[in-house]
């Protein structure tokens, strides 16, 4: 598809299929490939709509943003092609982002999957890393990220999964230092979600990784404790990535979820 502008940027996005419209919202710091897949599964019965988030992949605006912003940009992208109600679909931070579009535009939204992610903000901990990482991007680039993130993004049983550890790495060093510092930014001032869930009455299913280090099966089973309709899926020899590391038990759920959300 060719881009479209939005609020001043160049956003480049995918969009195949037929039907109830599903929005892929991709995690850091890769792109709308990650969601290849997503397309393959969900194609036949859906309309998929998978975009390059600001500054990520082939979309334009490295520069200085908020979570807000990234949620502002895919309801303009929306409106643009005359979309109305979408379920998401969000992995890490497309789950931060998922999540805002539910507190502040829920009359926008008929499901919520929630993959590999968390409601609550960073502690101090998880901030100054952030800003590490922020720092060492501007500094030294995609590279020395891409090398402390990949350890940790897969569970043991795919860590010698050589056509996977360089797909991932293919996204993370292709993308924009400058990005990588806004994006780290973003996530370090994001509010926390919880207080919020008890309002998202939408149909909701959270996945995890049953080996995800990063946001734990624990922070999955706080979100569907606090969400009003929420189920959860635990998927086995996965980590981080769930989606990429087990795509058949992952996608074949989130059918599953969004036939009975669609019949109601």
């Amino acid at each position: 598809m060719p881009p479209i502008d939005v609020r001043g940027h160049s956003l480049m996005y995918d969009d195949g299929g037929d039907g109830e419209v599903v929005l892929c919202i991709h995690g850091f710091p890769f792109n709308r490939s990650m969601w290849d897949e997503a397309r393959l599964a969900l194609a036949s019965r859906y309309r998929v709509l998978s975009p390059d988030l600001r500054g990520f992949g082939e979309s334009s605006g490295s520069e200085s943003w908020t979570l807000d912003d990234q949620a502002n940009d895919l309801i303009e992208l929306l409106d643009q092609l005359g979309i109305d109600r979408v379920a998401v679909l969000g992995l890490s931070m497309g789950g931060y982002i998922a999540l805002n579009l539910a507190r502040r535009y829920p009359e926008r939204l008929w499901a919520m999957v929630l993959i590999d992610t968390k409601a609550t903000s960073d502690n101090y901990d998880a901030k100054q890393n952030r800003l590490k990482t922020a720092e060492t991007a501007l500094r030294e680039g995609a590279a020395p990220i891409a090398a402390q993130m990949l350890p940790k993004l897969l569970s043991p049983a795919n860590a010698d999964d050589q056509r996977l550890i360089e797909r991932l790495n293919s996204m993370m060093l292709t993308t924009n230092p400058k990005t990588i510092a806004s994006a780290a930014h973003a996530m370090a001032s994001r509010p926390d979600s919880t207080p919020y869930l008890s309002t998202m009455a939408l149909p909701s299913m959270v996945i995890v990784g049953n080996d995800d280090q990063i946001t734990t099966p624990n922070d999955a089973h706080a979100m569907v404790a606090a969400l009003p309709h929420a189920s959860l899926v635990t998927i086995p020899d996965a980590g981080h990535m769930s989606v990429l590391e087990q795509p058949e038990i992952a996608y074949g759920a989130i059918r599953v979820f969004l036939e009975q959300a669609q019949q109601g």
